[in-house]
């Protein structure tokens, strides 16, 4: 397909039945059933409102001294590992949110974890440029690799595939082998205008994208190592948007 920018002017309003009006109302009746959910004429939508209702804190606690820079939840949901820029990485059980583990992996902050499948094995960006691949199991730094040439900002793990961001304003993309000393292998790095805030993987792990400082987003395809949708630069009209035709 060619990729072409479309000026918002000539882009259609929706019509009063779109799914955006549809979906509009769907939260104000979802926002009505939340206050009184015997009013819903749905049970199915009482039931989430319900649900909604009866969220709670299950605990709350001081871990870090400082700011919290990222979260992950084991997929057994039985501990819950937090980076912060205190530098350190720190794992902790979910019934009493008891700390386990806490290890100084870098002399500046962390800003980023990821799981390994086996949720014992951890991948952790820092503000030293490296990511670090750090075993729960054996208390240890078991591997890691000087990733970009400023701060890594963001770290987004989808099966063997790894992306990366940083203040140095580039993607990066890795093959993880995941064996008992487990490696990164760079398959791919992108450039963009200005440093990279998050990046995103699809379940299916063929297209990567990324964010930036400057209200950027960029797509690229990991079958082909080409951008599908290329970043906005700030001299380009903020009223374009590009569509695929």
């Amino acid at each position: 397909a060619d990729y072409v920018t479309t000026p918002t002017s000539d882009i259609a309003a929706p019509s009063p039945t779109s799914s955006q009006d549809s979906l509009s109302f769907d939260r104000d009746n979802l926002s009505r059933n939340i206050k009184n959910p015997s009013s819903s004429s749905s049970s199915s939508s009482s039931s989430c409102a319900l649900s909604w209702k009866s969220l709670n804190i299950v605990h709350k606690m001081k871990s870090h001294k400082e700011e919290v820079t990222s979260v992950k939840m084991s997929s057994d949901a039985a501990t819950v590992f937090t980076t912060s820029r205190d530098k350190t990485l720190k794992v902790h059980s979910t019934s009493d949110m008891e700390q386990v583990v806490q290890a100084s992996l870098s002399a500046l902050p962390l800003s980023s974890v990821c799981l390994l499948p086996d949720d014992k094995t951890v991948l952790v960006g820092g503000w030293d440029n490296q990511i670090y691949c750090y075993s729960v199991e054996y208390g240890a730094t078991v591997s890691s690799v000087y990733a970009h040439d400023s701060s890594v900002s963001c770290l987004h793990l989808q099966g063997n595939i790894l992306a990366s961001g940083s203040w140095d304003s580039t993607v990066k993309v890795w093959s993880v082998e995941t064996s008992s000393q487990p490696t990164l292998t760079e398959l791919a790095e992108f450039d963009l205008d200005s440093e990279v805030t998050c990046v995103s993987i699809t379940g299916t792990g063929n297209l990567v994208a990324a964010g930036t400082v400057d209200g950027s987003v960029a797509v690229w395809s990991t079958d082909t190592f080409t951008p599908l949708v290329e970043p906005r630069g700030k001299s380009q009209p903020s009223q374009d948007v590009c569509t695929v035709t």
